[in-house]
């Protein structure tokens, strides 16, 4: 446990990225539970040509959008509908580049500070060490465990922050 603790130091020298990357996830998790919110009312509103959209118990402002939708005409309706699910799902999938990106940056960073990390103890070692260890098992730990710790950033530690987000958004 200790060694992730550990790993996580790495990580607090580029707080700032985290955090930005994390505002970016909230964003891009809200935005995917909002493109598909509306769909299925503004649908049947549409194509049953005017029924109703039964109003159950929401907050104020939400009322007066339903009521606004019901009066609405269908084919208008629809051209709002099509305008603006293109604009929600062009804003969720730019929050989601966002985060991509963010999250790639800093399994880059931490990578860097890893073998930063790496290559000063190695030059603290004597030369029994070298002469006793496989140059090839020297050069997986630079090259394959760092890649491994690289994704387990970029990708695990995105989907362990996205996918609560997603299920309290859902």
């Amino acid at each position: 446990m200790k060694d992730y603790f550990r790993l996580l130091g790495f990580l607090k020298k580029h707080i700032h990225v985290l955090g930005a990357a994390f505002v970016t996830l909230i964003l891009s998790a809200g935005f995917d539970g909002i493109t598909l919110l509306p769909i299925v009312p503004l649908a049947d509103r549409v194509l049953n040509r005017g029924e109703v959209i039964l109003p159950f118990p929401l907050p104020p402002p939400l009322e007066r959008l339903v009521a606004v939708i019901n009066q609405a005409e269908p084919l208008t309706l629809l051209w709002y509908l099509c305008v603006f699910g293109v604009l929600l799902i062009a804003f969720k999938f730019f929050f989601l580049f966002l985060q991509d990106y963010l999250m790639m940056d800093l399994s880059q960073r931490m990578v860097r500070d890893v073998r930063n990390a790496l290559f000063q103890k190695l030059q603290l070692l004597s030369l029994d060490y070298f002469t006793e260890k496989k140059s090839g098992t020297l050069i997986s730990r630079f090259t394959h465990d760092v890649t491994t710790l690289q994704d387990s950033v970029a990708v695990g530690l995105t989907d362990l922050l996205y996918r609560p987000f997603q299920i309290l958004v859902f």
